[in-house]
């Protein structure tokens, strides 16, 4: 009689743990319980400790596989990189801002950033954007286009190393001293070598922010040598640098 209770008890405890889910974690951890539903995202389940207890919740990207009762295996860890679906959903690829000084030398840009690569924590990036400067009474005229490709290390908040150049169009005019008015002094456009090093926070759908300093190597430098022909002649290569502070839009 008690050899036939002992079995009955051990046939009971066999089918209560042959009828429970097992999960396991990218992180080692494991949860022996029972999956309810598994959605694009998601993973509910109870634990096997308080099967009336409440339902808990596990997003794809932190389970590596699911072992079901029957013995059939369902396996996550097809994704690269657990935390890629993570920073789909907090990252921008799109970003829209206006940046004072910085990688247009001086005054305020109009630009637009497009992140093309991303991974967990690293991604790659290129942007364009517009500087039309004005100064001295209308008598300087700047026109500044950067072009720069950046490597960016971080989430939402994260570092940025770049290059990349900036055609740059400088005229000046002159006062002749005619009723004509203006005449126009010199007129040089030049492609600026350039590197960017900074910081910048982006989150989908929210506002973007960014510092960073851009160092350049100018070429040419024009000076002008104000003798009796009112000649411009160029210096010898120069490197200087700007701190550039960018707000916007991302998403």
């Amino acid at each position: 009689m008690f050899r036939h209770f002992i079995t009955v008890i051990l046939v009971c405890a066999s089918y209560t743990a042959f009828s429970q889910d097992t999960i396991v974690l990218f992180n080692g951890d494991v949860i022996i319980g029972k999956v309810l539903e598994i959605s694009s995202r998601e993973i509910k389940y109870k634990t096997a400790d308080n099967p009336d207890g409440p339902v808990y919740i596990k997003k794809h990207s932190l389970v590596k596989r699911i072992t079901y009762a029957n013995g059939k295996q369902e396996i996550f860890d097809i994704i690269a990189d657990r935390n890629e679906l993570f920073m789909t959903e907090k990252m921008a690829r799109h970003v829209v801002f206006a940046e004072l000084h910085g990688s247009t030398v001086w005054g305020v840009s109009f630009n637009y950033d497009y992140t093309f690569f991303r991974k967990a924590n690293y991604g790659f990036t290129v942007r364009s954007g517009i500087n039309p400067a004005f100064a001295g009474n209308d008598e300087t005229r700047y026109l500044v286009i950067p072009m720069m490709a950046s490597f960016i290390y971080g989430n939402e908040a994260a570092l940025e190393l770049g290059a990349g150049a900036i055609v740059a169009n400088y005229v000046e005019y002159h006062w002749d001293g005619s009723p004509w008015g203006y005449y126009k002094q010199v007129d040089v456009t030049q492609l600026i070598p350039a590197g960017i090093f900074g910081f910048r926070y982006q989150k989908k759908n929210a506002f973007f922010l960014k510092m960073a300093f851009t160092l350049f190597l100018l070429l040419k430098e024009i000076e002008y040598n104000n003798n009796l022909f009112h000649r411009y002649e160029t210096k010898d290569q120069n490197f200087f640098f700007t701190l550039g502070l960018g707000a916007g839009i991302a998403f």
